[in-house]
């Protein structure tokens, strides 16, 4: 009698049981994936209505093969390994990482992107990157962060340069001050994350103190992380091959 009085009326096992599955199936990461799949192949469809495919036909059949398409893969599998190479180098103060695997984390992330949208990719290559190596999430997804920072100044200095090089359209220059913006916001706080750690936990303190203990214990735990994963630019020697291998 008081095992039945002290159940809930409106609620059943069967219920709870149900609205428990159905919590772990959306918050699960093969739904993220399917969902991804079901986005990219919804966008690829609207893409391929638009595409003048006699166009795409006569381009493929008046190409020059030779020796561009196999000089273009050579280029791309060397890029490949560079890009390994400098994985390698930014987790060598953390883990030890051979070229292989790091470019197979690299073209496992590329791949990811080509296929899910809004750049899942890079959280899918952080991740293979603390399974492989060990690291905790935050950390490879620093690197990761940091990877893409590199990639993106590289771009910006190509496209600069280009602007000053060739003639350019004038809609070009304005993009390239607005992204030179982006980047002039975001390396000085990599800087300071990179270069003053100890800066970085006090400022994560003061501002996670009034969240509580639990917020702030959280806070504390990332910063952490962060600057671990950004402790090979205090290397010199690393930061500069980093540095040559990114340009």
């Amino acid at each position: 009698m008081n095992e039945a009085a002290s159940q809930p009326e409106n609620s059943s096992p069967g219920e709870k049981g149900n609205s428990v599955t159905l919590g772990r199936i959306i918050k699960s990461k093969g739904t993220i994936v399917v969902g991804g799949f079901i986005i990219s192949l919804l966008l690829l469809v609207m893409t391929a209505k638009k595409i003048n495919w006699q166009l795409v036909h006569d381009a493929f059949t008046s190409a020059t093969w030779l020796p561009w398409l196999p000089l273009a893969v050579v280029t791309y599998l060397i890029g490949m390994l560079l890009r390994g190479l400098r994985l390698k180098q930014l987790v060598s103060t953390e883990a030890s990482l051979t070229v292989s695997t790091a470019s197979n984390i690299i073209a496992v992330g590329y791949a990811t992107n080509n296929i899910l949208p809004a750049r899942l990719g890079e959280f899918a290559r952080a991740g293979m990157l603390a399974e492989r190596t060990g690291l905790p999430y935050a950390l490879s997804l620093t690197v990761t962060f940091l990877e893409r920072l590199l990639d993106g100044l590289t771009i910006l200095s190509l496209f600069v340069l280009a602007i000053f090089v060739t003639p350019t359209d004038q809609w070009l220059k304005p993009a390239a001050m607005v992204a030179g913006l982006l980047f002039g916001c975001a390396i000085p706080s990599v800087l300071m994350l990179a270069f003053a750690p100890q800066l970085s936990l006090s400022l994560a303190s003061q501002f996670s103190i009034p969240l509580g203990r639990k917020w702030h214990n959280r806070a504390l735990a990332l910063v952490t992380q962060v600057t671990r994963g950004l402790s090979c630019l205090r290397d010199a020697p690393t930061a500069l091959s980093v540095l040559a291998t990114s340009f």
